[in-house]
Parts: structure tokens; C-alpha cells; sequence
């Protein structure tokens, strides 16, 4: 079984002006990971990783079985989740329509890199734009070649 292991950061513009708890509650609508991917939020009041230790890390993300509302999130209510079974994957347009409302300007990037011990290295990173636009992209470096993928919104 192989194993690849990285961790996930998150940057915005220097001027840019973000609706941190939304944000949040959104991030944590998707998987970043095989597992322990929740986001919190860190020092600078930015979400951060909870766990700085990441299985298979990417911003190529699964759907999460419960998707928290804000509603979920300020009325917790047991009776009120809805647990749907999807492992399909949001495209860069779905999550760009998600994540942008929360940016009032300028930008935020996720970057993902994880490293599987002699085989390969992998950079992924997903820019959203305050104007509804994104891009994300992902480069590998193995024994067997190398490969990059970019696509843009």
C-alpha cells in the first residue's frame, strides 16, 4: 500500500478582504484529503489545517457526506442533517461559485503538496478570485516522469 503524505495551506491577496467564517464553514464542505482534513482557524485568523499532517492532501477535492449550513452550524439540530452519498467531484466552476461570494476582494489560494517516499512529488494549487474566476493546477514528479494539468474558470 502506498502512502502520500503533505500538508495544505491557505494564503489570500495582501489587500484582500475575506468573510473568514464563511469561508470556513464552506472549506469544510469538501474533503482535502483521505482524512483529518477539518479547517480551523489559525493565528491570523485565516483557516488553517487542523491537522498539519495530511493523507493524499488535494485540491481536487470530494464532496464530504454532511455539508454544514450556516443554519447547521448556528441551530445545530441532529434532526435537521442530511447526509447524502456522493463521492463525485465538484468541478473548479462548482467550487469557484462556493467560495468567491466569500471574497470581497482579492484572492485566496490553497496549495496541497505531499510526497510518496521514492516515487513521486506532487504541487496542487486552486486560486479563487474575488470576480468569480479560478484556476487550479496540478504538477507531479516521479521515477516515471513528469506530468501538469492547469485548468481555469
Amino acid at each position: 500500500m502506498s502512502d502520500a503524505y503533505g500538508t495544505i495551506v491557505l494564503a489570500k491577496s495582501h489587500n484582500g478582504v475575506i468573510d473568514e467564517r464563511n469561508l470556513l464553514i464552506e472549506l469544510n464542505g469538501y474533503a482535502w484529503g483521505n482524512h483529518n482534513t477539518e479547517w480551523i482557524f489559525g493565528v491570523d485568523d485565516l483557516p488553517c489545517m487542523k491537522s498539519q499532517y495530511i493523507q493524499y492532501p488535494t485540491v481536487f477535492n470530494l464532496r464530504k457526506q454532511f455539508h454544514p449550513s450556516l443554519h447547521t452550524v448556528l441551530h445545530f439540530n441532529k434532526n435537521d442533517c442530511v447526509e447524502e452519498e456522493s463521492d463525485n467531484h465538484p468541478s473548479l466552476k462548482e467550487i469557484v461559485k462556493v467560495l468567491s461570494p466569500h471574497i470581497q476582494s482579492g484572492w485566496i489560494e490553497i496549495a496541497a503538496v505531499a510526497n510518496e517516499k521514492c516515487c513521486y512529488v506532487y504541487f496542487e494549487r486552486l486560486k479563487i478570485l474575488s470576480n468569480f474566476r479560478g484556476i487550479r493546477s496540478r504538477r507531479v514528479v516521479s521515477v516515471n516522469g513528469n506530468m501538469q494539468f492547469i485548468e481555469t474558470v
